[in-house]
């Protein structure tokens, strides 16, 4: 299989995809620190920027699936959170399905958590799948029997007493030691164990995420982060315009 990936930034399709043998044809991407990581890892895939402004035509024909994680700034913490009041929001989502049906597609949405698919942070994202002509092969991958549910997800936790979430948060630190979980209100104010995960927060912050290890209370590293989103270790640790990248521009 062949991919085109849109709003690429450090192209979590490639690595989630290339196990199984697909092969993106090109990204798009518009960050400077993105883009050298793109360079740096796929040196051989062409990154054609601006999508608003790229010729898509000569792709024509030359991937099976156009894949891309769009910006979310009217919601995200990283941004003014004005929801549909900004420029950026709006009827956004209900305008995309609209131009999709247009085209001729099918398609349905699901959200998804990353917790149920061997990461160690519980992130819920809509994913939308669309096929040509047809709803229904879109509904075979978003739909599957064997996706578990919240009470097949708890009933196995309390049998085996962890959980794929769990085993996967124990390798999560650097260094890891047990202590209490204290909750002292919002997630900048909580320490955690290294077997229980948050979800990330992007916005990179002083108190997001403070884990007590055997070096004491501090927040997770680069190289933490990119476990935390299945990433392989080290694979932001770049040399960014002369330097090796700093842990702001990983993060």
């Amino acid at each position: 299989m062949t991919f085109l990936s849109i709003c690429s930034g450090v192209e979590a399709a490639s690595v989630a995809w290339s196990p199984l043998g697909f092969k993106a044809v090109a990204f798009s991407e518009v960050d400077p620190f993105c883009n050298t990581l793109l360079k740096c890892c796929y040196p051989e895939v062409e990154n054609i920027g601006d999508l608003t402004h790229a010729d898509f035509t000569r792709f024509r024909g030359r991937f099976d699936i156009l894949i891309g994680g769009t910006p979310c700034q009217s919601f995200s913490t990283a941004g003014k959170r004005q929801g549909a009041r900004d420029k950026h929001g709006g009827w956004d989502f209900f305008q995309f399905l609209t131009e999709i049906s247009k085209c001729g597609y099918g398609f349905v949405w699901r959200v998804l958590d990353a917790r149920f698919f061997g990461v160690p942070q519980s992130r819920r994202r809509v994913f939308l799948i669309g096929h040509f002509g047809d709803w229904r092969p879109p509904a075979k991958v978003l739909f599957e029997q064997e996706s578990p549910s919240w009470d097949d997800w708890q009933s196995k936790k309390k049998q085996h007493k962890n959980s794929a979430m769990d085993d996967c948060a124990k390798t999560l630190l650097t260094s890891n030691q047990r202590t209490a979980y204290f909750n002292g209100g919002h997630q900048g104010k909580r320490i955690y164990p290294p077997d229980i995960s948050i979800t990330l927060s992007s916005a990179e912050g002083s108190n997001k995420g403070l884990y007590k290890t055997a070096e004491g209370i501090r927040r997770l590293t680069p190289l933490e982060y990119e476990r935390c989103q299945g990433f392989p270790d080290n694979y932001t640790a770049i040399t960014y315009r002369g330097k090796p990248a700093s842990d702001t521009q990983r993060y």
